[in-house]
């Protein structure tokens, strides 16, 4: 009598031991059982690493297929599959496993120096321009009002470069003239309005702000003595740490004596400029100042607004050309 599970009639096949539902990988062991969906259905069980079901792994199309590429005919699974079905290693040695879909190839944004001469092409003047003080916010501010024309800001070489240092480099006549002024904190203007409207809006434009570590006081700040209301006590500590004769009195942080912030033409030094900033003083001022101006029909370049210091170095830099050319 045949033993039970077993049928001398039907063609065996193999299936995993202790395969289950949950069975995340099964054993190397084999034994022989009638039921020939057996080993399908386990190897599609089985299919996927641990890590993979974490990840999601693969769809249920893609593990019915390698389901039956590790079956194999008539239900046996073949040496890639006694392998280890779980490593899917032969379906992918045989080149079987469905073809990834092709990545969609990014279009790369166009160089800074390809920008900028595109727009030496478009544009009909170029403004150089110097900031003081400068605030990104407020720079932002002057772009919103220019967005029918471009501005470049920061990156001075790769504008030098994009323009020309030398005559024998530039990308049209006498830009090599505008890359000797790119020092600094300046910028380019790229814009079809005329000189006269350029000028009239920036001389308009001005903004107040808190001045930094470094900037010069433009007039004198004193603190008389008595409560400071407007800040909590928890701030006290604060206040005497920047160097205020403050303490709390009956929960209110109160300046036992006067003090004097700065002075007018001081430098600010860290401290200082915060407790401006804590009492509201602003003293820096954003300002944008139109310096020269190029003529893309002409070729002109012509200056507008100069500083005595940038006339002595352009006299130096020409005495030093003039020296080598001897």
């Amino acid at each position: 009598m045949a033993a039970p599970g077993r049928n001398p009639g039907a063609q065996g096949s193999l299936t995993p031991r202790g395969c289950h539902r949950r069975c995340l990988r099964h054993k190397p062991a084999l034994k022989r059982t009638t039921d020939t969906q057996a080993p399908r259905e386990a190897a599609r069980r089985c299919s996927r690493k641990p890590a993979q079901r974490r990840r999601g792994g693969l769809g249920a199309r893609q593990r019915r297929s390698h389901a039956e590429v590790q079956a194999g005919p008539q239900g046996l699974p073949d040496a890639d599959a006694q392998e280890g079905v779980g490593s899917q290693a032969g379906a992918h040695r045989r080149g079987e496993c469905r073809p990834a879909r092709p990545r969609a190839v990014p279009r790369l944004p166009l160089t800074a120096a390809l920008q900028l001469r595109r727009c030496v092409d478009t544009y009909k003047y170029i403004f150089v321009f110097s900031v003081a003080n400068m605030r990104n916010n407020k720079l932002k501010d002057v772009r919103n009002a220019w967005k029918h024309s471009r501005i470049f800001f920061g990156k001075n070489k790769v504008m030098m470069v994009a323009l020309g240092r030398e005559p024998s480099s530039e990308y049209r006549e006498n830009l090599h003239k505008v890359s000797k002024h790119l020092r600094g904190e300046v910028g380019l203007l790229f814009t079809n309005r005329t000189k006269d409207e350029v000028d009239e809006w920036f001389s308009k434009f001005k903004e107040v702000d808190f001045a930094r570590a470094g900037n010069k006081a433009t007039y004198t700040v004193s603190l008389d003595t008595g409560p400071l209301e407007q800040f909590p006590h928890s701030m006290e500590p604060q206040l005497r740490q920047l160097g205020l004769p403050t303490a709390l009195k009956k929960g209110v942080v109160t300046l036992l004596s006067d003090y004097e912030v700065c002075k007018e033409g001081d430098v600010l030094t860290p401290e200082q400029a915060r407790v401006l900033k804590l009492f509201g003083y602003e003293m820096a001022e954003f300002k944008v100042t139109i310096k020269f101006l190029w003529n893309s029909e002409t070729g002109d370049f012509q200056k507008l607004v100069g500083d005595a210091a940038e006339e002595e170095e352009e006299e130096e830099e020409e005495k030093d050309d003039d020296s080598n050319e001897d």
